[in-house]
């Protein structure tokens, strides 16, 4: 890939992680403020689905958020795990777009 297409890439995939997942200044992503719509805490209390105001008819009772909360049960900090949480999640959302 030419250099100029390489550092066009890395412009745009930084704002996008930036988006995504929130930024090094404690700025929350749009994938953070996700999981607290759906019921996942920043400090990992998960409510249950049926008491989320507002629930969506189209998303079965915690599908959204299993895999995410699976993991925080078997991690010692929530706070690091919802951070791998939300880069694994904007990792791949941004390999998709750019696919």
């Amino acid at each position: 890939m030419q250099k100029r297409y390489n550092d066009l890439l890395c412009g745009i995939v930084t704002e996008l992680r930036r988006t995504l997942s929130g930024g090094p200044n404690g700025l929350r992503g749009d994938l953070d403020r996700e999981l607290e719509r759906l019921g996942v805490a920043p400090d990992g209390t998960i409510t249950p689905f049926d008491a989320v105001p507002n629930p969506s008819a189209a998303e079965p009772p915690g599908a959204a958020r299993g895999r995410g909360a699976s993991e925080w049960a078997n991690q010692r900090g929530v706070e690091s795990a919802r951070n791998r949480v939300l880069e694994g999640a904007a990792h791949t959302w941004i390999n998709c777009l750019l696919a």
